[in-house]
């Protein structure tokens, strides 16, 4: 079936990044050899994974295609390069629960020069969901709230404002009352709007006893072409050659992602241009330097960048 290809695909990715994770062998399914970073929620965005077979796979299906089409009224779309989320069965060790939901979020930035079209997000179900399993959590009805939100709880300067939901949590439990957990059959279009509260949360109750992915799914969100100015769209041929995977959006900037373990990302070959609002986009933490700011960026030369991208964990 196509769902049984996909999650071969999704395997064929994660045994190519060369840490020692065998499909067949859970005992090769720790920390230390699974996915960079993908342990605490099970997603997976970096390391080319937005250019690997199963991504591509799954944006291809004509299905999918159309319900973004019916969305928007037009089959002139462009496609996300996103990446993946994976639950490894928290039966043979309870360590591999992904975090609490604790880490709701929107996928529409609060930053108000970055584009805010209201667009809807989706994901391809590939393993059918169960509560003890776990999955998405929504909290209903959030996106009419978004504005209001963002205003009392915006934090934070520029391209790293932020929503402070922690205080949202506090002084607005009632919202999080009202939060469900999504069951998705294998092959289900699940859809939310961009302003939604939501995360992805472990299952509840007793762990399932299987060794088997308790979770599989590919994000893939489009959006009108018409949306996008034509250097965006050279960005995005640009970032299919190089490997480079994107965020949610599909009709905004590249931002870098890490290489493919299949397809090289030569950086050496971009320019000064390219590689500054790359670095800017990439979080802090990640580049192993929380001081460093957009106006120190602005001043480095091509080799700088090129040094502090490579040394990075997102590399």
């Amino acid at each position: 079936s196509e769902v049984q290809e996909t999650l071969s695909k999704q395997w064929d990715f994660m045994e190519a990044l060369g840490a020692g994770v065998d499909r067949h062998d859970p005992t090769t399914w720790d920390h230390q050899q699974w996915y960079p970073g993908g342990p605490g929620s099970g997603i997976m965005g970096n390391f080319g994974v937005g250019q690997c077979d199963a991504m591509w796979y799954v944006r291809a299906k004509p299905k999918v295609k159309q319900v973004f089409a019916e969305l928007y009224g037009t089959d002139e779309l462009l496609t996300s390069f996103d990446g993946m989320c994976l639950f490894r069965p928290t039966g043979l060790n309870p360590e591999w629960a992904t975090n609490g939901n604790s880490w709701f979020h929107t996928d529409r930035s609060p930053y108000p020069d970055i584009d805010q079209r209201k667009y809807i997000q989706g994901l391809v179900n590939i393993v059918k969901t169960t509560p003890e399993g776990g999955g998405n959590v929504i909290v209903r009805r959030s996106h009419k709230l978004y504005k209001e939100l963002v205003e009392k709880y915006g934090q934070g300067e520029g391209e790293r404002r932020s929503m402070d939901v922690q205080r949202v949590r506090k002084e607005r439990p009632e919202l999080f009352a009202d939060a469900i957990y999504t069951h998705l059959e294998a092959g289900d279009v699940f859809l939310w709007d961009d302003r939604t509260l939501h995360c992805n949360a472990p299952g509840v109750g007793p762990a399932p006893a299987t060794s088997e992915l308790l979770r599989s799914c590919c994000y893939v969100c489009m959006t009108p072409k018409s949306n996008a100015t034509p250097e965006v769209i050279a960005g995005r041929r640009r970032a299919v050659e190089l490997g480079w995977g994107t965020g949610h959006t599909s009709h905004t900037q590249v931002q870098f992602l890490g290489r493919s373990p299949t397809v090289p990302a030569p950086l050496h070959l971009l320019t000064e241009d390219e590689l500054r609002p790359t670095l800017k986009m990439m979080n802090p933490q990640m580049l192993g330097n929380d001081k460093l700011t957009p106006e120190q960026i602005d001043g480095m030369g091509k080799e700088r960048m090129l040094e502090i991208i490579k040394n990075s964990e997102m590399w």
